[in-house]
């Protein structure tokens, strides 16, 4: 980013939103209109074009997001280390995984990156959004096990129940169930009611509530009919669910990782 007062309002408009839940929906309004009038003024700017990704999701303006972000792709070699890295998030949140996995492996390969702890929860985000059992399994081995030992025995849960093997198919059905419309995702692991530990996939959307409920439903039975072609349709909701949920009930999502970012 070109340096002066317009860079350093981007800094401080992206660090405002990062602190700022979409439920404030008022002042993200605000910093996606200045954040447009900007990226006006300084065509090509990507600081700018990240913050303004990142005010669309909290807005809940997810294929707005997404499109932004796809022409962002192409200028990311030309990004600081800091924006590439929060640029990560943007895409692995909207759910545009296998582009998430090839810029993971680009920021984890770039000397300087040094956000270990943040790009293993990313890690994990993206793998489990691809279904890919296997590199679940290689993040968790590499984490720290005080952090991430729940995971590795979720893990071995869905490989005894069965499930693993089919988690790719799961996932492409989920993804275009979700895709453009999902604004952030989070994973939330916890002890189950059937299982001792339960997965659940909070999918924030901007839609009303019937929009949403109808939404979830046809993920359920999506899920359900390609379950029992396995045999595990009485299983698997035990392990994994998936909730469909305003996008204004997401909490803010500022980390250390993200304050530098803009």
């Amino acid at each position: 980013m070109a340096s002066g007062a317009p860079a350093l309002e981007v800094v401080d408009l992206f660090n405002r939103l990062v602190r700022t839940a979409p439920a404030e929906t008022e002042a993200i309004a605000r910093a996606e209109w200045r954040l447009r009038a900007l990226a006006r003024a300084r065509p090509n700017d990507t600081g700018v074009e990240v913050a303004l990704v990142y005010a669309l999701m909290l807005g809940g303006k997810a294929k707005d997001a997404v499109q932004l972000a796809e022409r962002l792709w192409y200028q990311r070699n030309a990004m600081p280390i800091e924006q590439t890295e929060t640029f990560l998030f943007e895409i692995t949140h909207l759910g545009m995984y296998e582009k998430g996995a090839e810029l993971l492996k680009e920021v984890r390969a770039d000397s300087r990156s040094t956000t270990d702890t943040n790009l293993t929860a990313i890690a994990v985000n993206i793998a489990w959004g691809l279904g890919q059992f296997d590199t679940l399994y290689e993040e968790i081995g590499a984490a720290p096990p005080a952090i991430w030992g729940g995971w590795a025995d979720f893990l071995n849960e869905l490989k005894a129940l069965g499930l693993a093997n089919h988690l790719l198919g799961r996932q492409k059905l989920l993804n275009k169930n979700v895709f453009t419309k999902q604004c952030l995702s989070q994973l939330i692991l916890t002890p189950g009611a059937a299982r001792p530990l339960e997965l659940t996939h909070y999918i924030y959307i901007n839609a009303p509530y019937e929009e949403r409920v109808s939404l979830e439903d046809n993920i359920h039975t999506q899920v359900d009919r390609f379950f029992q072609n396995f045999g595990l349709s009485e299983v698997h909701w035990d392990c994994a669910n998936e909730l469909v949920v305003p996008v204004t009930a997401a909490p803010p999502w500022h980390k250390d990782f993200f304050v530098k970012a803009a």
